[in-house]
């Protein structure tokens, strides 16, 4: 009788851990508040390019994305010791595969019905995430084979 009760508790136990672990991989690593950190891009002979935006006004540009799949984009200008932001930016964010998102100031319903910009997200160990932009131009229109932008998570 005492080896059933064990093995029953055994099995309530992994059943439990099997459902926490299973509620972590659903979970979408994109849900959070990013800081950005700089931009860049690779050329197309493959070597890189990252501008930081360490000591910058941009240092604290914040993406927001939930699980609501909406976005809110707060973003600064000016020169660090003159830093004056922006009006907020709401947006919708959809995931289109296993890489890709897709940002929209529209609420998504229907990715084939409208010719959306796949943006591939690319996470890193670090907590870091690499937004790359499918046109190879960054913000300061540089001309890159692929261009991105990067953030750390901060929450």
């Amino acid at each position: 009788m005492k080896k059933i009760n064990l093995i029953i508790i055994i099995t309530i136990g992994i059943l439990i851990n099997s459902c926490n672990e299973n509620s972590e991989i659903n979970k979408d690593k994109i849900i959070g508040t990013w800081s950005l950190l700089g931009y860049g891009g690779t050329y197309s002979d493959g070597t890189e390019s990252f501008n930081s935006y360490a000591e910058k006004c941009a240092s604290n540009n914040t993406w927001i994305f939930n699980s609501e799949n909406q976005t809110s984009v707060i973003s600064f200008y000016g020169d660090i010791n003159n830093c004056n932001n922006n009006p907020e930016q709401n947006g919708f964010w959809v995931r289109s595969n296993d890489t890709n998102i897709v940002l929209s100031s529209e609420k998504i319903t229907d990715l084939s019905a409208h010719p959306y910009i796949q943006n591939k997200a690319v996470f890193s160990d670090d907590d870091t995430m690499k937004l790359y932009y499918p046109n190879g131009k960054d913000i300061n229109m540089v001309e890159y084979e692929t261009s991105y932008r990067k953030f750390k998570k901060i929450n």
